[in-house]
């Protein structure tokens, strides 16, 4: 009995692994396909002064320097760390 449960069992798994296979080949060719619509001019460079202008805009301070700006300060810091599981501890102070 229990090698007609196993053999059943091994059938109905073979079966429904075989059938999912067919479901994922119909879905992909259901699905509708995507073209990659591309403009057919090519994109120059700029010259060198405008990436100079880009590049010193994009290195400017922004907001966020200016919010980290009010973190100025001294620092204390008591740091333990462990090299690898069960080394001893190292403990670094810092004060600034």
């Amino acid at each position: 009995m229990k090698k007609i449960a196993l053999i059943f069992s091994a059938a109905s798994l073979l079966m429904l692994a075989c059938n999912s296979d067919k479901k994922t080949e119909e879905a992909k060719t259901d699905s509708p396909t995507i073209e990659n619509k591309t403009d057919s001019k090519t994109m120059e460079m700029p010259d060198s002064a405008t990436m100079m202008k880009n590049f010193q805009e994009y290195g400017t301070p922004g907001d966020m320097h200016k919010m980290m700006a009010t973190w100025d300060g001294t620092w204390n810091s008591d740091l333990t760390m462990w090299m690898e599981p069960g080394a001893p501890e190292t403990k670094k102070y810092f004060y600034g």
